[in-house]
């Protein structure tokens, strides 16, 4: 990620800031896809979650839920999986979807059963490493 893309992501928090005079998030969103296209790990969940939301352009869920899949299995993001899983779960709950529902929900249990083996393998691996690193 570069400074180019910090300063996006920043505007972009700037134009969605609904107390803010300069409340814009079509703005916002156009922002946030800048930042997150150069990199941006935060960019791209505000981003997606906005395209989730309808907010400052029309919704887009399957795009959404592939910025946020790409977020943690391309960019190693573990709070894009979570805001992937609440996502899905907002689907469901809405039953508005167009997304196979029982396929949603497994999907997003399965999200969240990878959630916490990914945290645990995090959590062994530190303690085999750091005990290395503090004998040194």
């Amino acid at each position: 990620m570069n400074d180019d893309a910090e300063q996006m992501f920043k505007l972009g928090k700037k134009y969605n800031l609904a107390s803010s005079q300069t409340f814009e998030p079509a703005i916002a969103r156009q922002y946030f896809e800048l930042a997150a296209r150069a990199g941006h790990l935060e960019a791209n969940r505000s981003w997606a979650l906005m395209l989730h939301q309808a907010t400052g352009g029309p919704k887009d869920l399957k795009k959404a839920v592939a910025l946020l899949a790409h977020g943690y299995f391309g960019l190693r993001d573990f709070e894009a999986l979570e805001c992937l899983v609440e996502v899905l779960r907002e689907e469901i709950d809405d039953g508005q979807t167009t997304i196979d529902d029982v396929n949603v929900v497994l999907l997003a249990d399965k999200i969240e059963s990878l959630q916490k083996i990914s945290e645990q393998v995090t959590h062994e691996l530190h303690q085999l490493i750091l005990p290395k690193v503090s004998d040194r």
